[in-house]
């Protein structure tokens, strides 16, 4: 395992899987990676199964503004991760930094 200067070990030791004990990076990687896979739950694909009619009151409507929008996109912390959708909050913020100059019209 590398050392640091300062004496500390880093990265990850080595793992038992299936009684046998793996120390290569790749094979380390692939037993997290299964592990980390089989604690998740994958949605089921199709539409999710009718529960019936719901015993809460149904939500009255609601328009979403663009100055709202606008606000609520600048205050993002651009320096965060990507969400499980995959946007980038420094790419969404860089967008509406232009769509809210006008230099971006949609088609």
């Amino acid at each position: 395992m590398p050392v640091l200067e300062c004496g500390l070990c880093y990265g990850v030791s080595s793992l038992k899987h299936d009684g046998k004990l793996v120390t290569d990076t790749i094979g380390k990687a692939e037993v997290l990676n299964n592990q980390f896979q089989s604690v998740f739950t994958r949605d089921p694909d199709g539409d999710p199964p009718d529960k019936g009619p719901s015993p809460h009151p149904q939500m009255a409507p609601f328009q979403i503004g663009v100055a709202g929008t606008i606000k609520l996109i600048k205050g993002l912390n651009v320096h965060k991760a990507a969400g499980y959708q995959k946007s980038v909050p420094m790419h969404v913020h860089q967008f509406c930094s232009l769509f809210s100059r006008g230099r971006w019209k949609p088609d």
